[in-house]
């Protein structure tokens, strides 16, 4: 009994969050009211305050579960990289973008990502913080398999590499949430130049 009750609201969480999704692309953050979503979800308002509590707790958790659900994509990008660090980078990093605004608005995620400075330290940052340092352990392993390739200087040092790819791709989406001129292929061409710049004295074979 107790699974299929856990079934159940995991059922009916889904159909919230998805309510949710399909209204926030359709009028934004600010202009969706929880009352919306629970009339296209099917439930009653107190429900879905009952599973998210607020309505910056849905986005964060409707953020959460497109990263997951992301990450199949994102690994086999990863397994089939070029042996060259620049394109297997740029590789993920231009998908990252495409999933980050492929689902979530660029509003909503200036909520998601305000969650740092809100509640340090508190389960959902916890919950990014992961998903971030699997970004850059995604990175670092193909980092590492350029240099055994001999695609990168021995020297080099492919954790720190891999913070700094990230640090970029990361500080050019930031600019998309604030600009609504930035759009998907400025964040890609920002990041590429910057990446090439970088990458210029470190390639081998180019």
């Amino acid at each position: 009994m107790a699974t299929l009750r856990l079934a159940q609201r995991r059922a009916r969480e889904a159909q919230v969050l998805d309510a949710a999704s399909s209204l926030f692309a359709e009028q934004g953050y600010q202009a969706t009211h929880v009352e919306e979503i629970a009339a296209r979800a099917a439930v009653a308002p107190a429900t879905v305050y009952k599973y998210f509590e607020t309505k910056p707790n849905l986005v964060r958790s409707l953020a959460v579960r497109h990263l997951r659900q992301a990450l199949p994509e994102r690994r086999a990008v990863v397994a089939r990289a070029s042996d060259d660090p620049l394109e297997a980078v740029l590789a993920l990093e231009d998908l990252l973008v495409e999933q980050s605004v492929r689902v979530i608005p660029r509003d909503c995620w200036a909520v998601i990502l305000s969650a740092a400075f809100l509640d340090p330290g508190g389960p959902f940052d916890r919950t990014m913080g992961r998903l971030t340092r699997l970004i850059i352990l995604q990175h670092r392993a193909m980092l590492t398999r350029s240099q055994a390739a001999g695609r990168l200087a021995d020297d080099i040092d492919v954790r720190a590499l891999a913070t700094l790819v990230w640090s970029i791709g990361n500080l050019h989406f930031q600019r998309y949430i604030r600009d609504a001129a930035f759009g998907e292929d400025g964040v890609k061409a920002a990041i590429r130049r910057d990446l090439d710049l970088i990458f210029r004295g470190l390639r081998r074979g180019t």
